[in-house]
């Protein structure tokens, strides 16, 4: 073999040396895209549960617990008012305040009980001898105003609200069992966390009846239900889940995306430092293979060299015989 077939061999390795290294860097290349490609996917699906899940809490708090709470709220602080009017102006203790007068309607201690789930039902709003009075008297000015308190609390906040709760109530934010019997320890059934809600359709539509099938007739005997209890707990349920789905839809817009956004970043950022090393690992096939290109013509130019210095020695003999 001559030493320009060796020429040729040489160019022809180096040639193929630099198809595979090409070849090698577009596969690392695909695999990086693939990579990122995956890393984008799973970003989305994160986005796609987390907007899923805000906009179910978003649904339960704007339509229903949200409304809800409002209703109950409202019809509260109207049974707040008849006590104030009762208290304040039919008895003239101007100086009472709250706590003196749950103990005068349901006994000394009575707004502790309550406040600690001790006490979950009401069997009337207001005092037996009050109820009496109005019984006694359906024509005075504090019969009349606390007619017109639960008519308003009725039509206007209370049949809104039962309607609310007994068409969609299988879909209310319920507390645990658990968290349930801590807040309420009070309470004993077999709806048990259903019940106050349940409560409140029921003595909602019997407090109706009373009204349109007794008082709207001119009889006054019945002031108050007598088969269904007022739930005492059944708007504090309902803000404590207002509350909740507020915490919830806080944390999930807040502290969640800030955390799929680091996790995304830290993704982002391993894939960029392969990407990296890729580039550099292409970068030393490359000068290696420059190397290797040089010390081979290196090698090609030696030989010309030598087949140059051969081929004038002999020209130089065969000078010297023609001179001869």
């Amino acid at each position: 073999m001559t030493s320009g077939d060796g020429t040729i061999n040489s160019g022809q390795d180096i040639y193929s040396y630099s198809q595979i290294i090409q070849g090698i860097l577009i596969l690392l290349s695909s695999i990086v895209a693939v990579g990122g490609y995956v890393v984008q996917s799973r970003a989305a699906k994160k986005q796609h549960i987390l907007e899923s899940r805000l906009e179910h809490l978003r649904n339960l708090l704007e339509k229903y617990v949200g409304p809800a709470q409002s209703l109950g709220s409202t019809a509260n602080t109207l049974r707040m008012g008849l006590l104030k009017y009762v208290y304040h102006v039919h008895k003239g203790k101007k100086d009472m305040g709250y706590r003196e007068m749950m103990d005068d309607i349901y006994g000394e201690g009575a707004l502790s009980e309550v406040i600690a789930g001790n006490i979950c039902e009401y069997d009337r709003l207001l005092s037996k001898e009050v109820e009496n009075e109005i019984v006694a008297n359906p024509n005075s000015t504090l019969a009349k105003m606390y007619r017109r308190t639960m008519r308003l609390m009725i039509y206007e906040y209370m049949q809104p609200l039962a309607k609310l709760l007994s068409i969609n109530m299988g879909i209310f934010p319920l507390p645990s069992r658990e968290e349930f019997k801590r807040r309420f320890p009070g309470h004993r059934g077999a709806t048990l966390r259903k019940t106050f809600l349940l409560w409140q359709c029921c003595w909602t539509q019997e407090m109706t009846k009373i009204i349109e099938d007794e008082w709207d007739k001119g009889i006054y005997t019945s002031v108050f239900t007598t088969m269904t209890p007022y739930p005492t707990h059944c708007n504090s349920l309902l803000a404590g889940m207002l509350s909740d789905l507020k915490k919830e839809i806080e944390t999930l817009t807040e502290g969640f995306i800030k955390a799929t956004d680091n996790l995304s970043m830290q993704e982002q950022t391993k894939l960029s430092q392969k990407l990296h090393q890729l580039k550099k690992k292409g970068e030393s096939g490359d000068k290696e293979n420059n190397n290797k290109k040089k010390n081979k013509e290196v090698v090609v130019n030696m030989n010309k060299t030598t087949l140059t210095n051969n081929n004038g020695s002999k020209n130089a003999s065969a000078s010297k015989y023609v001179a001869k």
